[in-house]
């Protein structure tokens, strides 16, 4: 599925074993640094640099949708997704309920409509919604500092995207790894020789009137399977988005050949972290895309405590790196805050806004 989902997995099994541990297992962050992955630096030039503005079509996007993550948010169990195919026959659909054991009939009767009224939704969006959901892709010149930190040029400047690290090794291979650890280091020059792409799609303003009148309207249900319908929608969007970025825009995975079904199961080659989610959970990074990405120019605002609105929007980096993958950073100990902290130029209480 998704980062959005697989981060929410991951999160729930963290805290699952911060229960049990007691804090226990944290490594100083010295000692964190020394179990950064050993990497080589590919280094994949830019097919076509710059600023992208995109339009995704409806009728694209939703074939990328994670049914079993729109089941999950009306808590249905997720197995039942096996019937997340909405444009089966009827006659389909029947044989399938009628394989289903008896104790979950009720269940999977009830995720099949709820599908099928997805279904009528989207298909509604496709022929109302003019101009497909809004998507911006720009591409800069990067590098790692040689610490937890990205570096990367606009407009003739500098600027520092600081990221956190690990302090658990990882149970998958002991490394601790930083987003930082995937860019390669800056020359010893200060040549930035690596690239790294930044992302922002929304489904717009239309769909939240829609939703906005049916609260007016006292229809709590349609406005909810709307927001849960757009939810979706624009993480299939920004999968579409991503698979475009990788194979013609920035190109470095020209050959790539994947069903939607891998796709959905990031058999892809690089990551895209969204801004507040386990690998980069400091919301306030949000401030600094914005001065690339210009997020009001694709009608989003941003609140004070950097949520997006329209809610059915994403954004964050997109990252090349063959060996990247999404992580989740989890508990850091008063040092590393301390740290960060003083490389996002905040004080720790401003920091706790935006890093619980």
């Amino acid at each position: 599925g998704d980062e959005a989902e697989v981060a929410r997995l991951r999160d729930s099994q963290a805290e699952l074993r911060r229960k049990h541990s007691s804090g226990a297992g944290l490594l100083s962050l010295s000692e964190a640094r020394s179990k950064r992955p050993r990497l080589s630096y590919p280094c994949y030039p830019v097919a076509h640099p710059g600023v992208h503005e995109l339009n995704i079509d409806i009728a694209e996007a939703r074939e990328f949708i994670n049914w079993r993550a729109f089941l999950s948010a009306w808590k249905i169990d997720a197995s039942l997704a096996s019937v997340m195919d909405i444009k089966g026959c009827d006659h389909c659909r029947a044989q399938w309920l009628a394989s289903v054991p008896s104790e979950k009939v009720n269940k999977a009767a009830e995720a099949m409509q709820l599908l099928k009224e997805a279904g009528r939704v989207l298909d509604r969006l496709q022929r109302d919604i003019v101009g497909g959901i809004k998507a911006k892709v720009a591409f800069v010149e990067a590098a790692s500092d040689g610490g937890d930190d990205i570096l990367f040029n606009h407009d003739g400047e500098t600027l520092r995207i600081a990221t956190l690290r690990q302090q658990r090794p990882s149970e998958r291979d002991g490394h601790c790894i930083a987003l930082s650890d995937y860019i390669a280091p800056v020359e010893s020059d200060g040549k930035l020789r690596d690239n790294m792409g930044m992302f922002a799609v929304t489904v717009g303003r239309d769909i939240e009137r829609i939703i906005e009148s049916y609260k007016n309207e006292g229809d709590d249900y349609s406005a909810i399977l709307y927001q849960t319908v757009a939810d979706r929608l624009v993480e299939a969007a920004t999968e579409v988005m991503h698979r475009k970025v990788r194979v013609e825009l920035w190109g470095y995975a020209p050959d790539e050949s994947l069903s939607e079904r891998h796709v959905l199961q990031q058999y892809y080659k690089g990551i895209r972290p969204a801004i507040g989610y386990p690998s980069l959970p400091d919301q306030s990074l949000i401030f600094l895309t914005d001065r690339v990405l210009r997020y009001s120019d694709m009608g989003i605002t941003l609140t004070e405590s950097g949520a997006m609105s329209p809610a059915a929007s994403t954004t964050g980096l997109i990252i090349s790196h063959p060996d990247s993958r999404y992580f989740v950073v989890g508990d850091v100990d008063n040092e590393q805050r301390r740290l960060y902290a003083e490389r996002r130029a905040m004080s720790l209480d401003e920091l706790k806004r935006f890093l619980p």
